[in-house]
């Protein structure tokens, strides 16, 4: 299992004081009616002078943190984004992304693209038959992957290769959107091409009318259309006759070739025959033409081929001799130039002159046989997509008109990435006239230029250009494009202003504690996900609703409207759900003086499986069946280890009556049944409890089964788009808060809610929200005094679905509160302005403030001497050679040094850009007083530069004996005592206690205090120690916890395959419990022991920020435990309830404990890792293996265990030297490293064999 994605940690100074801002910086005269979107100049210069001083130190840790959001992305800056007249090959990470996009909407593709019409009405469709989704994608990933080779020598920008573009890899990784647009407008073509005629071969569509002035003209087809339709020539015309400078690969006219076309039309009724080409006889001259007869329908259609009744097509052509061009494939690929290019780089042509590593049908020649495209007997069906996309990668992505200055690559993305997609086409669409890139995309292909008429003599316009139009929006729209629109754009660029997104983020998204009232940055609800969820929502929405951000409006007003509506929804937003940092409702009614377990199935008075979708409605019959069988559990509840358990729901066999929440004993008491308000004393079929920002309104199967319909798997199942094509809110609606999508899914979803229930509101009395919204914006700006009674209007609809009712609640101080803050502008109103207080704690719980854990070490602010360092230091540029050095020797170093040695079912834990990126932080000395060693003087001393490879090579073949060739980051248990192993081997293998790895006396201030009330699990590895694919009955994964709650531990049994925790079993030093074992090793070096650790939150953790020096990974002033509720998933009591072998079933780990408690969420695809409360090392160590910056802090702590132990290690710099300049062996050197690490002989073979792959792969050797 990957390393989870956790939520943000605790903020160390949350924010700026409010009040401050608003006394300094907004006065109370402060009023810019015309201006409201726009901030006062001075919150610039007080933001920025802030932001330079603190600018040096968040560089780096931006560095990583766009690695880890990134998912391994390689550190990078504008330059490294590739400009649009670059190379058209895409990374193996962005080619993946746009196939993984693709593979998300198969079904959407299917069900709107791969279409074909039934008739000649075009008005209904069917699936294609001949263009099928599997082939399609497994031409576009050869397309992408492999491609085609251009050899140097053909004059047409020879060398490299032609692949088709799935876009940069840049540092905002949307780069693959690109890729995604050129997708969409390949599929698009092809549409209006192809696709809609489920055809292979082109059909004879053009009619000629010889007495076109009559009354009723009759239309005939010549069959000497195969020649060339629409006035186009396929042997003579551009783009279809090659230019002078590429006559080379067009293939020559044979006038005796005779083909027939393999398909025809499928649409019912009568219709020209395939086209066909043949030489001329002394018998047949003329080729004749077919009289559909519309006007004789007993007659019917028939060929004419008569002397005197000749009539010839456009081109005056009445023969087909030389005419077996026309168009094949799912672009009609045709003309005597594409189908020889087809040939040159894919057939015959390139095997004849021994190209056959670039010949995708080296049997095929496509100039004697180009029926092939649609005729072969095996690869037909894959065949007509290659050749197309091989026609879109040569023809459309690599034009380049200086002339007319239009480049397809700048085109394409500038589409994608500037403009405003659906709007734009929709807008050239109706207006007819206006240029859009989709018509200048068509020009290229049916033409050779973007701006039709391109040829003078015979100009011609575009054809079907409104169709293609059409059909790009459906592509678009098919494959999922993630859009901006241009009013998005400028909603982005205002929430993006660095006061409002400071604003936004450190006292919007503010959670409170109930137990003490601390406040804290929200860990669950964080800008960037209200961003895209906002963008989701704005942009794309589902079917014609959108979430309002001033569509519709123009100028200020429109923006100000929309701004207010924003403020509504966040106002709500943080009075459900953010002040409580919360997802899942919280069981909050008490009924007789105590909380029913039942609860989850309604409170105060509601049944949530009754909430459904009402006879009559849109909606009616949408939402989610009830299954009886549904079990599962809330993600969270309220932050008070005294509060009842998270909601769950489960069959009766599981709980056949359910009882209340035990506060004198905190726990679950089942033992006799116990009603909620409506009568309930089970939980079967109630996980329909509210969920995400809005969760205190969002209960019942109607609005999960909306949410299904609309924008998850059931909208996708039935050929609809779908944000979430994979997610079905009916089966797993905890998806919301225990999913991979759940940072998102917390604010659609509430999105989603506020769109169907707020926006949507329009009453048989003519109140409608989004009027009486544009009303109040106008009010505003115009200094008015604000109607206190429209708010409680609002209220009432959010929670009953009218204007009207008993309970609505005045949010208009919090609406003031956050319109100031996202606004800079402070909204009139009737009363003062007071703090709204968060919702209160469900209970009267007693305040327990709980005591800071003690330490017995002193807290020194002086760093220590730095550990011996004899190394020149490296300048930015030394870095920047190494790091080109290696990066030119990706696929060994990828191939040799971080692929595991079995094959495994997950991407790998440890990739070159994650090392990259890391190394870039270590290797500049970032880390105060230490850096990994790269080099120095490396551009003009060879030998230094020797130094600084050898280092990198030493310490990757390090990491992979150690972690990466076995594909862990937690340690496994490997230490059998006579075929039992131990539990408590998480205190230390092979005789050692990690807790007793302690600093020198120097350096102890450092070190890890054993804190007896860490409680926390590894991950599990994917492969067992013999190399192999981990048995998931082998030895669990490390855990450590108090012997309060584990008196003992046992072991796992090799022969049995069991676990035996009956008795103690110690492991060789004796050790029969996990208290204080939390020091297992972890990362690419598998960093060990309370020295380490300690060292790792002094220089780059929690500490380094708290006594104020840089920090990598900076922490919260927050003590306590660091709690996981997987212990009680994997070992504990639930894993016993829910039918899993466990190591204790009668410990309910998350409900016994005297601190701060979460529950571990999960969905049904794997586990979501708990949210990581903050990167205090000697607290939270597992943050490596199980953290938002995994990826970055498996290889970060890596680098700093090999600074600390071998460069710090007076020997290795002379052995370094040594190396260098040929007086040592690349085996005594690796042995040497071996020794200083203390290594088994075992693992000095292994890192002897790994070095000297490392050496062979950098080019060392």
């Amino acid at each position: 299992m990957r390393p989870g994605t956790l939520n943000h940690p605790f903020s160390p100074s949350f924010y700026i004081s409010l009040t401050l801002q608003l006394l300094v910086l907004l006065p109370s005269h402060y009023h810019y009616p015309s201006q409201w979107h726009n901030i006062h100049n001075a919150h610039y210069e007080v933001y920025a002078a802030q932001e330079e001083e603190e600018e040096e130190e968040e560089e780096d840790t931006r560095i990583l943190q766009n690695n880890n959001n990134n998912n391994n992305n390689l550190f990078c800056t504008h330059d490294d984004v590739p400009s649009s007249t670059s190379t058209t090959s895409s990374s193996t990470k962005v080619i993946n992304q746009v196939l993984s996009y693709l593979d998300d909407h198969k079904r959407s593709i299917q069900n709107t693209i791969l279409q074909s019409y039934t008739d000649h009405h075009e008005n209904v469709t069917r699936p294609s038959t001949q263009y099928l989704y599997d082939d399609f994608r497994a031409s576009l990933e050869w397309m992408a992957r492999v491609g085609v080779d251009r050899p140097n020598d053909t004059g047409m920008g020879g060398g490299g290769k032609w692949n088709f573009y799935m876009g940069p890899d840049n540092c905002d990784n949307d780069g693959w959107h690109i890729g995604l647009a050129n997708v969409a407008a390949f599929l698009g073509q092809s549409m209006t091409m192809v696709i809609l005629n489920d055809t292979c071969d082109e059909l004879n569509w053009e009619m000629i009318f010889p007495n076109p002035n009559s009354k009723d003209p009759d239309g005939f087809y010549p069959l000497s259309n195969a020649c060339g339709q629409s006035g186009v020539s396929y042997t003579k015309s551009s783009p279809n006759s090659c230019p002078a400078s590429e006559e080379m690969y067009q293939c020559d006219v044979d006038p005796y070739m005779k083909i027939t076309a393999a398909s025809k039309t499928t649409f019912e009724g009568d219709a020209p025959p395939p086209l066909e080409c043949s030489p001329r006889t002394a018998d047949q001259t003329v080729t004749g033409h077919y009289d559909p007869a519309p006007n004789n329908p007993d007659i019917g259609g028939r060929i004419v081929n008569e002397e005197g009744n000749v009539i010839p097509s456009q081109l005056g052509r009445t023969d087909v001799e030389g005419c077996c061009w026309w168009g094949r494939g799912a672009l009609h690929t045709r003309g005597v130039c594409n189908l020889g290019k087809l040939n040159y780089y894919l057939g015959a042509g390139a095997a004849k002159e021994g190209r056959d590593g670039g010949a995708r049908y080296p049997d095929i020649d496509f100039c004697t046989n180009p029926e092939a495209i649609c005729a072969d007997a095996t690869r037909t069906m894959e065949m007509r997509w290659t050749v197309a996309l091989f026609e879109w990668t040569e023809r459309i992505q690599s034009h380049d008109d200086g002339i007319m200055g239009w480049n397809y690559i700048e085109e394409v993305t500038k589409f994608a990435m500037e403009g405003d997609l659906i709007s734009s086409v929709q807008f050239s669409l109706l207006q007819g006239e206006p240029s859009h890139f989709i018509d200048e995309v068509g020009g290229v292909l049916e033409q050779g230029c973007p701006f039709p008429p391109c040829d003078t003599e015979r100009p011609q316009r575009l054809r079907w250009k409104s169709r293609r139009k059409r059909n790009f929006i459906t592509a678009v729209e098919g494959v999922g494009l993630p859009v901006k629109s241009e009013l998005f754009r400028e909603t982005e660029e205002h929430f993006n202003d660095p006061l409002i997104r400071a604003n936004f983020e450190d006292v919007l998204l503010l959670s409170k504690s109930p137990v003490d009232g601390k406040v804290y940055q929200s860990y669950r609800y964080h800008f960037t996900d209200f961003m895209e969820s906002l963008r989701k929502m704005a942009d794309v929405g589902f079917g014609d609703n959108f979430f309002y951000i001033g569509q519709g409006m123009e100028g200020t007003l429109g923006e100000n409207s929309g701004l207010l509506n924003i403020a509504m929804f966040l106002s709500y937003a943080i009075e459900m759900s953010i002040l409580d940092d919360a997802c899942d409702e919280h069981n909050t009614q008490l009924v007789n003086g105590r909380f029913p377990v039942s609860n989850a199935c309604g409170m105060y008075g509601a049944s949530y499986q009754d909430i459904v979708c009402g006879a009559g409605a849109e909606d009616a019959g949408k939402e989610c069946p009830l299954d009886i069988n549904q079990s599962f559990s809330a993600v969270t509840r309220t932050l008070d280890h005294r509060a009842p358990q998270p909601f769950k729901c489960a069959p009766k066999s599981q709980y056949p009556v359910t009882g209340f929440w035990d506060e004198a004993h905190l726990e679950e008491n089942h033992k006799t049944a116990f009603t909620n308000q409506i009568g309930r004393i089970d939980v079967e079929g109630c996980c329909w409890w509210g969920r995400g920002v809005l969760r205190k309104v969002t209960q019942g199967r109607c609005f999960f089964g909306q949410l299904n319909y609309y924008i998850g798997k059931r909208a996708a199942m039935e050929g609809r788009p779908s944000i979430y094509p994979k997610i079905d809110f009916c089966s797993f609606p905890e998806a919301i808060c225990a999913s991979e999508h759940s940072n998102e899914l917390r604010w659609v979803s509430g999105m989603f809610y506020w769109i169907k229930q707020v926006q949507s509101f329009d009453n048989k009395d003519g109140w409608n929200y989004i009027e009486k919204i544009k009303e109040l914006s106008t009010a505003i700006i115009s200094g008015g005094e604000l109607d206190r009674s429209l708010l409680m209007s609002v209220d009432c609809i959010l929670k009953t679905g009218s204007v009207d009712c008993d309970s609505a609640e005045d949010l208009t101080d919090r609406l003031n509160e956050v319109l100031t803050l996202i606004t800079g502008f402070t909204l009139p109103t009737q009363s003062p302005t007071t703090t709204m207080s968060p919702s209160a704690s469900p209970t009267d719980f007693p305040t327990v403030i709980p005591t800071d854990v003690p330490t017995s070490l002193p807290t020194s602010t002086i760093p220590p001497s730095a550990s011996p360092n004899i190394f020149w230091w490296p300048s930015r540029q030394d870095v920047d050679l190494i790091i080109k050095i290696i990066e030119e020797k990706r696929a060994p170093i990828e191939s040799d040094l971080l692929t595991p040695r079995v094959e495994i079912d997950d991407e790998n834990l440890y990739s070159l850009d994650g090392f990259l990126s890391a190394l870039k932080v270590l290797a500049d000395g970032t880390v105060q007083g230490l850096y990994f060693y790269v080099g120095h003087g490396t551009f003009t001393n060879y030998n230094h530069r020797k130094r600084g490879l050898v280092n990198v090579a030493a310490f990757l073949a390090h990491s992979k004996t150690e972690a990466i060739h076995n594909s862990i980051c937690d340690e496994r248990n490997v230490d059998g005592i006579e075929g039992k192993f131990p539990l408590s081997n998480s205190c230390g293998q092979h005789g050692v206690i990690y807790q007793n790895l302690r600093c020198t006396p120097d350096e102890a201030f450092m070190e890890c205090p054993p804190d007896p009330g860490l409680q926390m699990s590894a991950v599990a590895a994917l492969t067992s120690s013999d190399g192999a694919v981990a048995d998931p009955n082998g030895p669990p994964a490390f855990f450590c916890g108090p012997r309060m709650y584990f008196p003992f531990t046992g072991y796992y049994d090799g022969e049995s395959k069991t676990i035996r925790n009956d008795e103690p079993f110690s492991n060789r030093a004796g050790r029969t419990d996990v208290q204080s074992c939390c020091w297992w090793g972890r990362g690419a070096a598998q960093v060990k022991g309370v020295c380490m650790y300690g060292k790792l939150n002094y220089y780059i953790g929690a500490r380094a920020k708290e006594e104020g020096r840089r920090s990598l990974f900076p922490s919260v002033d927050v003590k306590g435990v660091c709690m996981y509720g997987k212990l009680n998933y994997y070992i504990g009591a639930r894993a016993k309830e829910e039918g899993r072998r466990s190591l204790f079933p009668s410990v309910d780990v998350s409900s016994s404990f005297f601190g701060l408690i979460l529950l571990h969420g999960f969905s049904d695809r794997k586990l979501t890792p708990l949210p990581n409360l903050h990167f205090q090392f000697c607290q939270n160590p597992q943050a490596i293996c199980s953290g938002q910056y995994s990826y970055s802090l498996m290889w970060v702590t890596g680098m700093f265990s090999w600074v600390e132990v071998v460069q710090s290690h007076p020997e290795y710099s002379v052995n370094l030297d040594k190396i260098a300049d040929g007086d040592m062996g690349y085996e005594e050197f690796i042995d040497a490293i071996s020794d200083i690490l203390g290594s088994s002989d075992d693992d000095k073979i292994e890192r002897r064999s790994n070095f000297k792959l490392a050496v062979d792969a950098i080019g060392l050797a």
